[in-house]
C-alpha cells in the first residue's frame, strides 16, 4: 500500500508546497525522514513565490536563502488595494504599479498591510513613472485607517500625512491648504516616505535627498502610530506610479541630517 512515507520525493515536495512556512517548520519536526525535505531550497522557492502576487518583491541579488528570505519578509505587504474607486478608473499593471485611467476623481491606492518594523525606521519609495500634466495631482504618504477614505488625497484627513506634487506642500487633516515643505515633483521623480521610531517622526525624501520631517517630535496623536500603510492619491488621467518596498535598491541611502 502506498503511503506518504514511500511516495517519490518530488511528489512529497509538491504536497508540501501547498503549506505555508509555519506549517512546514512544524512538519519538519514530525520525523527525521521529512526534515531534510523541508529544508530543500526548491521547496522554499515555490513557497516564497506563491506568497506574493508577483515576483517583483524578491530582490534578484538577495544574499539570503529562500527559506531565510521567507521568514525575513513575513508580514510585508504583497500588493496595492484600491480605496473604493469607481470600477475601471484604476488599471493595475502589477501588484505595485497602477495607472489612473480617468481624470477628475481622486483615486487612492494603499498597501494591503502596514509596513512591518525591521529596525529604527520604516520606509518606502514611489516612482512617478508617467505624468501628462506639469506637476500632476499626486499625494504620497502614510494612512492609518484601513481602508482609507475614498476620493480624498493623502493628508486631507487627520489619520494621514501627505506630500503633494503640485505645490510641494505637506498636508495633515487639512484639505484647504498645506504647509510649506519641499519642492514640487513630477514625472521621473522618486518620492520617499518613512517613519522614524525615535521621536515618532514622519519624514520624506525626493530623488534620494532628505527633505525634512513632517511633524514635530512625538506629535503623532493616532491611536496606533505603528500601523502605517503606504498610500498614494492620483488625480489626473494617465498618471502612473510604482511602489518600491525594497524590491529594488532605494534611491535614498538612509542618511538623516545631523
Amino acid at each position: 500500500m502506498t503511503t506518504i512515507f514511500n511516495l517519490p520525493t518530488d511528489c512529497i515536495l509538491v504536497i508540501l508546497s501547498f503549506l505555508n512556512g509555519k506549517s512546514i517548520a512544524r512538519f519538519s519536526s514530525v520525523c527525521q525522514l521529512w526534515k531534510p525535505l523541508c529544508a530543500r531550497e526548491e521547496l522554499w522557492e515555490i513557497i516564497v513565490k506563491s506568497s506574493f502576487r508577483a515576483n517583483c518583491l524578491i530582490p534578484k541579488d538577495s544574499p539570503l536563502s529562500w527559506k531565510n528570505f521567507y521568514f525575513s519578509t513575513r508580514g510585508f505587504p504583497t500588493h496595492l488595494e484600491l480605496a473604493s474607486s469607481p470600477r475601471g478608473e484604476i488599471q493595475v499593471i502589477d501588484p505595485f504599479t497602477v495607472v489612473n485611467k480617468k481624470g477628475g476623481n481622486i483615486n487612492v491606492v494603499y498597501t494591503n498591510k502596514p509596513l512591518p518594523y525591521r529596525g529604527r525606521f520604516i520606509y518606502f519609495e514611489v516612482i512617478f513613472l508617467e505624468n501628462p500634466s506639469p506637476n500632476g495631482g499626486l499625494s504620497v504618504g502614510f494612512v492609518t485607517s484601513y481602508p482609507p477614505p475614498a476620493g480624498r488625497h493623502i493628508g486631507w484627513d487627520h489619520k494621514s500625512w501627505g506630500y503633494h506634487s503640485d505645490d510641494g506642500q505637506m498636508y495633515h487633516e487639512n484639505s484647504w491648504g498645506g504647509k510649506e515643505f519641499g519642492p514640487s515633483y513630477k514625472e521621473g521623480d522618486v518620492i520617499g516616505c518613512g517613519f522614524l521610531i525615535q521621536g515618532n517622526r514622519i519624514f520624506f525624501t525626493l530623488n534620494g535627498q532628505f527633505i525634512g520631517f513632517a511633524n514635530k517630535p512625538h506629535y503623532v496623536h493616532w491611536k496606533n502610530p505603528y500601523q502605517l500603510y503606504p498610500a498614494v492619491g492620483l488625480h489626473f488621467q494617465k498618471e502612473k506610479i510604482t511602489l518600491n518596498l525594497a524590491q529594488v535598491k532605494f534611491l535614498w541611502q538612509g542618511n538623516f541630517p545631523s
